[in-house]
């Protein structure tokens, strides 16, 4: 099924360098389709050559409406590439978007293209940008891009089309820029699976120059909901390392060899959409297909705050508290309306192993809800329901309430992050882009090695997107590693905050011992932060790694 594997972007500013380079959080995996999205303003008596710095790829859309313009090149199976970069002779406001697409075909990608574009300087103009109809595409599986830029910074709004917002963007991003020089770009997507006719549209405050675009992109690698195959190769063949292997629905096949087949390596395979899995990747599989069906979950999603606003204020209302989220109880009602007397039972026994109780540890609930990635809720069972009615015995249903004291919801795949660390003697700092999908901060494990001659007696990791720093100041000996655990910290859970090669060392910590954190969007701009590390002495070999989930608050 066609996915958005990772997204970045970057910009200049007026008077900046002509060139945008993008670096990705990871390289592009060899085979996926790589989008290119370059917009922005100029000044009216400068040409419009837009470059893109790299070979194999194709203009897709390539529009300019007086002050404004927008490309589009594209890559099917795109070889592994790092970084991205346009050039231009533009003057003013500057932006490209880069997309790693996974799950197109690998030839012939490119569907169908709608194109619109109005200015207010050579055409009557218009408030209302409109791509126009790509018509039928060519098969059900399909990803849909749309685009609408404008040359000003703000009222870009009233989306139609029904696609998904991926990135809202305006450059430059500073309000001391004039606003007839700046650039929004918005970029939407969709994954389909059926035929059917796109566009996009939006609405402005006032008449501008804007340009509004829609692609479809042909699904092909791994395909929709279900496969069938007759003398099927294997999907994933690996020798050492790790895979996960995610499944959007049953595997149908005649003469089907492993789907994983490895020497020395480990794969797992998560729920599809609408199941849940009690108890961890090796857990209990209960909803949509499986022996025990699902016909409510109430708290799996959305958030309730805790406020602790005071009554006694100097006037009407109350004085402002600190509002926290409330820890998450999880109500799970199933069934056994479709497993045969001679299953019950095990069925049953199956079921009470997974939702034991648990004295002081929390297991991972995986499940995976439309339109999300798979994720994970940490908790535990705290109530298995005891009635014993004859409705009760007549319906053969359960149910089970789990309490998360951790309400926050995470990824099921960890990102692991390396930050480079600032050479010595330069005044500019190195940085990684960090991201965060989600909707809260995320709290990293922040490994530190040292693979330095000498020992390393302070290192400094900043991220200013959120505002937050981890600074430690202590000897680490060649070859040792310290840890900080952030989520420990926040969560109050048991195990060391701070530790040297698996020892206490939380003294360490420089106060005020506030933890890093990795901001979402919009306090982090695509919730991709710039986080760089400096180190005592300068520019040690250190290694510096981020390891987190993206987190949402429900």
């Amino acid at each position: 099924m066609p996915d958005v594997r990772q997204r970045a972007g970057n910009a200049v500013a007026t008077g900046q360098s002509g060139t945008v380079k993008v670096v990705l959080d990871a390289p592009t995996q060899p085979g996926n389709t790589v989008v290119v999205i370059a917009a922005g303003t100029r000044d009216g008596w400068l040409p419009w050559p837009m470059v893109l710095n790299a070979s194999g790829f194709s203009s897709a859309v390539d529009r300019v409406e007086d002050e404004l313009a927008v490309v589009v090149w594209y890559q099917a199976n795109a070889p592994a590439m790092s970084q991205v970069s346009v050039s231009t002779l533009t003057g003013r406001a500057f932006q490209v978007q880069v997309l790693e697409l996974t799950g197109l075909a690998q030839s012939a990608v490119l569907d169908k293209v709608a194109v619109g574009g109005d200015n207010d300087d050579y055409k009557a103009g218009s408030s209302t940008p409109r791509s126009g109809s790509t018509g039928n595409t060519s098969q059900a599986d399909e990803f849909v891009l749309g685009i609408v830029a404008n040359r000003y910074s703000s009222g870009q709004s009233g989306f139609t089309g029904g696609l998904v917002r991926l990135s809202d963007t305006v450059t430059p991003d500073r309000s001391s820029e004039d606003d007839y020089k700046r650039c929004r770009l918005t970029v939407h997507a969709q994954v389909t699976n059926q035929v059917g006719s796109w566009s996009i549209g939006a609405q402005l405050p006032t008449k501008r120059d804007w340009i509004a675009a829609v692609l479809t992109f042909k699904g092909g690698t791994i395909g929709p909901a279900r496969m069938t195959s007759v003398d099927q190769a294997p999907v994933l063949t690996t020798s050492g390392g790790s895979g996960d292997l995610t499944v959007f629905g049953p595997l149908v096949s005649t003469g089907q060899p492993d789907v994983f087949a490895a020497t020395g390596g480990t794969g797992r395979m998560g729920p599809f959409e609408l199941q849940l899995r009690l108890g961890g990747w090796d857990g209990f599989t209960i909803g949509e297909g499986a022996d025990v069906r699902v016909n409510r979950v109430e708290g799996l999603s959305g958030w309730e705050m805790r406020v602790s606003d005071g009554d006694l204020s100097r006037g009407d209302g109350s004085s402002r508290g600190i509002d926290l989220q409330s820890p998450r109880q999880v109500v799970i009602e199933m069934n056994f309306d479709d497993v045969d007397h001679a299953a019950l039972e095990d069925v049953t026994q199956q079921l009470l192993r997974a939702l034991r109780p648990q004295k002081t540890e929390d297991w991972d609930l995986l499940f995976r809800l439309p339109g999300m990635p798979l994720r994970i809720l940490r908790c535990r069972p705290i109530k298995v329901g005891n009635d014993i009615t004859a409705e009760q015995l007549l319906r053969r249903d359960l149910t089970a309430a789990l309490r998360a004291a951790d309400p926050r919801i995470y990824s099921a795949r960890e990102r692991s992050i390396p930050v480079p660390v600032t050479p010595a003697g330069q005044t500019v700092v190195d940085v990684a882009s960090v991201p965060n999908i989600g909707n809260a901060p995320a709290w990293p494990l922040i490994r530190i090695t040292n693979n330095d001659v000498v020992p390393v007696t302070r290192v400094q990791v900043v991220n200013p997107s959120s505002g937050s720093a981890f600074e430690v100041a202590t000897v680490i000996p060649p070859g040792s590693q310290l840890t900080g655990d952030m989520l420990a910290y926040v969560t109050q859970s048991s195990g060391n905050v701070v530790s040297l090669d698996e020892q206490p060392k939380y003294g360490a910590w420089v106060p005020p011992r506030e933890p890093l954190s990795i901001a979402p969007d919009p306090y982090a701009p695509n919730g991709v932060n710039a986080v760089w590390c400096r180190t005592t002495p300068e520019g040690a070999d250190v290694l510096v790694a981020l390891e987190y989930r993206d987190t949402w608050s429900g």
